[in-house]
């Protein structure tokens, strides 16, 4: 599906937060923090017992830090909605508004706080306002998908917009699986949106079956006798087949800037390949890599792009796409001053 332009929406405030920022230094942890409360105080004769490489997250995946509300071994002490809630206020902040100029509130996650009820009306609860209020879960491509329906909501006479994509994934993480755990992070971003000099220009949105084991929390909710909620590991035939979506989802982000070229890609960012995958042949100035930074942080990984993009000055036309959930794709471009 190719959704129409919307005209006169614009991208007035964007604000990052993590477990960090809520919890203490200790839950930003870099590469040799998480070996360590993976593996204990003698990580580096671990490292060696298992033939490991200490750089490894870093030279296979780009990834240099990552943010844990759940240290290995603890109860996680925030969620998804807490690390929403803190982005949105400061995103609020520095669009000069408050919650009660918001008409809509759009909470895009893969890890849900509940099996039921809305997050984003535990985000309008938290900021005090009677919002309008939705979730998105598409896995990684709910952030882009967000980011249309807030920008339609402002298209269609809200005052003002926020949306919300926040993860924290770390809870589900089997810390046996210490590859894994290495590779995704937990974060929010926040985006607010109004009338004003700014446009969606195109989205692009669709849907595959990919044979194999995806990477998923392979559990129901509520869960069985015996179930664990905790991630499974993508298997060979899911990869291969996962290259074909993302290679429609290029397509259709190619054929969105119409032989223009991007002042910046904004990729939902797995691995260091797969940006570099998706970047190959798309005409754009700069490709905002957040995996450095914050690791694989699902429907965030976008709008986390984003506000790093807005902060160093950037502006004019942005792209980008993502593919995940089982299997959702969305490609996008924006463009404002």
């Amino acid at each position: 599906m190719r959704f129409r332009p919307l005209d006169r929406v614009r991208v007035v405030a964007t604000a990052t937060r993590g477990p960090g920022d809520l919890l203490g230094a200790a839950h930003d942890l870099d590469n040799d923090a998480a070996w360590e409360a993976l593996l204990g105080p003698e990580w580096l004769a671990a490292l060696a017992e298992r033939a490991l490489d200490r750089d490894h997250p870093r030279t296979a995946w780009g990834v240099g830090r990552r943010g844990w509300c759940a240290l290995p071994g603890r109860v996680a002490q925030a969620d998804a909605v807490d690390l929403g809630v803190a982005a949105a206020r400061a995103a609020l902040e520095e669009a000069g508004l408050r919650p009660d100029d918001l008409d809509v509130i759009v909470f895009a996650t893969s890890t849900p706080t509940r099996p039921t009820a809305s997050d984003a009306h535990r985000v309008a609860k938290a900021l005090g306002t009677r919002a309008a209020s939705w979730d998105v879960r598409s896995g990684g491509a709910a952030g882009l998908l967000g980011w249309h329906q807030a920008g339609l909501a402002v298209d269609q006479g809200a005052r003002a917009a926020l949306l919300v994509a926040a993860e924290a994934i770390s809870p589900w993480i089997d810390p046996e699986d210490v590859a894994l755990a290495l590779l995704y992070g937990d974060a929010a971003a926040a985006v607010v949106l109004a009338p004003g000099d700014g446009a969606l220009r195109s989205l692009s949105a669709g849907h595959a079956t990919v044979p194999g084991r995806a990477f998923t929390v392979p559990a129901s909710l509520p869960p069985r006798p015996g179930e664990r909620l905790v991630a499974s590991r993508p298997d060979a035939t899911y990869q291969q087949g996962l290259r074909a979506v993302w290679a429609d989802a290029r397509a259709a982000l190619l054929d969105g800037l119409a032989g223009r070229a991007a002042d910046a890609l904004l990729p939902y960012a797995v691995t260091r390949q797969q940006v570099l995958e998706l970047a190959d042949g798309v005409p754009t100035r700069r490709v905002v890599d957040v995996l450095p930074e914050w690791g694989c942080v699902g429907a965030a990984s976008p709008l986390v792009a984003l506000d790093r993009w807005r902060r160093t000055g950037g502006s004019g036309l942005v792209a980008s796409a993502a593919v995940g959930g089982g299997v959702s794709w969305a490609a996008l471009t924006w463009e404002q001053g």
